[in-house]
C-alpha cells in the first residue's frame, strides 16, 4: 500500500470514539466526534501556501487532506469544531515513507512538520516532533468501514498522553 491508496481508503466521513488518557495528573475522557476526510486537488490553495512555507513541491505521488472534526452533539462537552490541512510527501527513494506537513485552520495555525510511514502490516505511522514535544499517531483499517487510531504524546517530562480512537464509515444508502 502506498499513501495515495491509504488515504483514498480515508476519505469520507465518519463516527470517532475517542478514550483519552492523561498520565500526570491522571484522568481519563471519552469523546465522540465527526470527522471529515477530504482529499484535495494538488492545485489547492491552502496546500500550495504550506508547501511553500516549507520550501517544498507537491509531486504527482505527494497527498493533501483536509481533516474536519465536529463534537458538537457530545453532551455535557464544550463544542469543538476545527480543521488541520496535511500534506504527504513521499521519499523518492523509499515511497513507503516521507515528510509530513501539517497545519491547523483555526486553534493552531502553526505549521508543524513530521515524518510518514507506511509500514508492512499496511498500517500508517506519523510523527511530529520538535525541541518540546513527540507525537506520534497510528492508524489501521480493521476492514473498509472501520478504521483504528492510537495516538503518543511525550513532552520534556516524559510520556503525559495516550489515545485510542475507533471510527466507522457513514455510509450513505443508495
Amino acid at each position: 500500500m502506498d499513501i495515495k491508496k491509504f488515504f483514498d481508503l480515508s476519505a469520507g466521513k465518519w463516527l470517532s470514539q475517542r478514550s483519552n488518557y492523561e498520565l500526570n495528573p491522571a484522568e481519563t475522557q471519552h469523546n465522540k466526534s465527526e470527522i471529515g476526510i477530504e482529499i484535495l486537488a494538488p492545485s489547492n490553495a491552502q496546500l500550495g501556501q504550506i508547501c511553500q512555507a516549507n520550501n517544498c513541491q507537491l509531486t504527482p505521488t505527494s497527498v493533501g487532506a483536509k481533516i474536519s472534526w465536529d463534537n458538537s452533539g457530545e453532551w455535557g462537552q464544550a463544542k469543538q469544531k476545527g480543521a488541520t490541512f496535511i500534506v504527504l510527501i513521499p521519499d523518492e527513494k523509499n515511497p513507503q515513507t516521507g515528510k509530513l506537513l501539517r497545519q491547523g485552520s483555526n486553534n493552531s495555525p502553526t505549521l508543524q512538520t513530521g515524518r510518514y510511514l507506511i509500514n508492512s502490516d499496511e498500517s500508517l505511522t506519523l510523527i511530529v516532533e520538535d525541541s518540546n514535544i513527540y507525537a506520534e499517531e497510528r492508524q489501521w483499517f480493521a476492514s473498509e468501514n472501520l478504521r483504528m487510531r492510537m495516538s503518543l504524546v511525550k513532552d520534556n517530562t516524559g510520556f503525559n498522553q495516550a489515545a485510542f480512537y475507533s471510527e466507522i464509515r457513514r455510509v450513505t444508502s443508495q
